[in-house]
């Protein structure tokens, strides 16, 4: 991906630039291929595919239920299918439909905007801090949680090949950190190194990744994870982190997903932070984080 492309996108954030990354992968890959939206086109930059490709565009409104159920249908006729809508509806509302097109050995992308507490200012309805916990109780599930346009890009390329249900989880809301596109080691597909040589190490991933970078990159290396489920780290290329004195794992979730693709390196002391089960009320990023005790500025 050009860097000028992916800095431009990354001006609209994850949920913004998806349409376009999306577009993009399908030029450069090409298949027979099927869109299916709950009323998500125009927040998610897929509007362009009604012009473009119209056949291959199906639009359910806010009906996400449906939807799945529709998507999963044409996914087993062996079309590449793209499923989306907000986190808490295409994940929360479709769980059921979600399970049984797994039991049913469908192979399909699931895109979920706007997880995390990213859009929790607009209220309870649009808070998804439960969204991994749900995919990952199903089988046959994997979950990537990108942290800038090129990621997302990486996801839709990589997991073409697992099988199952992939769910691409977009995290935040807003422009993406511009510290994010220089100065990294791709340690694999997945893995991306921000190194300045520090002795404290930050592990993250989505659009946290571009929060914490931007206010913590001074004092901290920084290790961005693109899939955070269904993975066999190579534990044999990540050597580097046992040079660190201290290793902060940070995962926008009820769950520390990252962390526990950490666990078999026993002896390695990871401080986790992730958002405590209790949500008494929505606001801003800043507000309701530390409603949750994870306040990432000053943690």
């Amino acid at each position: 991906m050009d860097k000028k492309f992916e800095i431009r996108q990354s001006i609209l954030g994850l949920r913004g630039s998806f349409g376009a990354i999306l577009d993009l992968y399908l030029e450069s890959n090409p298949c027979k291929f099927k869109i299916v939206t709950a009323d998500t086109a125009a927040s998610a930059g897929l509007s362009r595919f009604k012009s473009k490709s119209p056949d291959s565009f199906i639009e359910c409104g806010i009906s996400e239920q449906s939807a799945t159920a529709i998507a999963s249908a044409i996914a087993l006729e062996n079309y590449e299918v793209y499923l989306g809508s907000f986190s808490p509806f295409i994940v929360g509302r479709s769980w059921e439909q979600i399970r049984l097109a797994s039991y049913m050995n469908t192979n399909m992308t699931i895109f979920g905007f706007g997880a995390g507490i990213g859009l929790s200012y607009l209220g309870f309805t649009h808070c998804s801090l439960e969204d991994c916990s749900l995919i990952n109780s199903i089988p046959c599930t994997t979950i990537f949680e990108p942290s800038s346009p090129s990621d997302i890009f990486d996801a839709l390329k990589f997991s073409k090949n697992i099988p199952g249900i992939k769910y691409i989880r977009l995290t935040g809301d807003g422009p993406i950190s511009k510290k994010l596109f220089d100065g990294f080691i791709k340690i694999n597909q997945n893995m991306k190194l921000y190194k300045k040589n520090k002795t404290k190490l930050i592990i993250c991933s989505g659009y946290l990744a571009s929060r914490l970078i931007e206010s913590h990159s001074e004092n901290y290396d920084f290790l961005t994870i693109n899939q955070i489920s269904n993975l066999e780290i190579d534990f044999s290329n990540l050597d580097f982190i046992n040079d660190y004195k201290e290793i902060y794992c940070f995962h926008e979730s009820y769950e520390n997903f990252l962390a526990k693709l950490f666990t078999p390196l026993k002896n390695l002391k990871i401080q986790t932070f992730n958002p405590k089960k209790v949500f008494s009320k929505p606001g801003d990023y800043n507000y309701v984080s530390k409603n949750l005790d994870f306040d990432i500025n000053s943690f």
